[in-house]
């Protein structure tokens, strides 16, 4: 899909994340996600791909967390 197509699902997903009533030993804890994507280019393979959103999920969990990065 194109990127703004699926920005849309992905932040859906983060945002219902951060949502959930997390409870450990009786407290509330905080949980986020952070999600790296990419999308396919001319001459892509399943490596470079994956290569690409592994460092833009980095990206997001070294620049705040709780975010979606996209790499190109």
């Amino acid at each position: 899909t194109d990127l703004e197509s699926a920005l849309v699902p992905l932040d859906k997903v983060r945002r219902s994340v951060e949502a959930l009533p997390f409870r450990v030993k009786d407290q509330r804890l905080n949980i986020t996600i952070s999600i790296g994507v990419t999308t396919l280019q001319q001459g892509d393979n399943v490596h470079t791909a994956f290569d690409r959103a592994d460092k833009a999920l980095y990206e997001a969990k070294n620049t705040g967390r709780n975010k979606i990065c996209y790499k190109k």
